[in-house]
């Protein structure tokens, strides 16, 4: 039927909170905020957000909203999310925290089953675009990478929507 491809998916995206950050300020603290992006399977940026910083802990809580409307349920599923946590300095570039990355499978998985999803905060793979991102890359990261400190909290669900 052609009747489901004229329906739009509004996708809501939450970042909950993120847990046992390293400290990456002299008193000990960090102020932490996360930006993450959804790309879809050729790497273009099909949404993206940023939570506010929230000042002087490890254990920030954003409860972050995000909504974003998507062509169809199909595209959901070629695309994966990044996240990226960053420690907000008053001078010069932010310090980097830790990168998650939850594939086609696991945002499926996650969208699915309506769960809250805790990732493990790794290394940034050295790349900082999505078009970089390659599969190699991202594998070697997701086995090989060891766990900076931390996790982020997310959750992400979507209903459909008549054009």
């Amino acid at each position: 039927r052609h009747g489901n491809k004229n329906k739009m998916v509004v996708l809501e995206i939450v970042l909950t909170h993120a847990r046992d950050l390293k400290p990456s300020d002299p008193n000990g603290k960090s102020d932490p905020f996360a930006k993450w992006k959804l790309i879809n399977h050729s790497g273009k940026v099909v949404a993206k957000g940023t939570t506010p910083v929230i000042h002087n802990t490890l254990n920030p809580v954003w409860n972050s909203f995000f909504t974003t409307h998507i062509r169809h349920k199909e595209d959901i599923s070629k695309c994966y999310l990044q996240i990226k946590v960053w420690d907000k300095d008053v001078v010069g570039p932010s310090d980097f925290l830790g990168y998650y990355r939850a594939d086609p499978e696991t945002l499926e998985r996650v969208i699915r089953e309506g769960i809250d999803k805790e990732g493990e905060l790794l290394p940034d793979p050295g790349t900082h675009t999505a078009k970089k991102l390659t599969k190699k890359v991202a594998a070697k990261v997701r086995i090989g990478g060891t766990p900076i400190s931390g996790s982020i909290h997310y959750r992400v669900s979507w209903k459909e929507k008549d054009n």
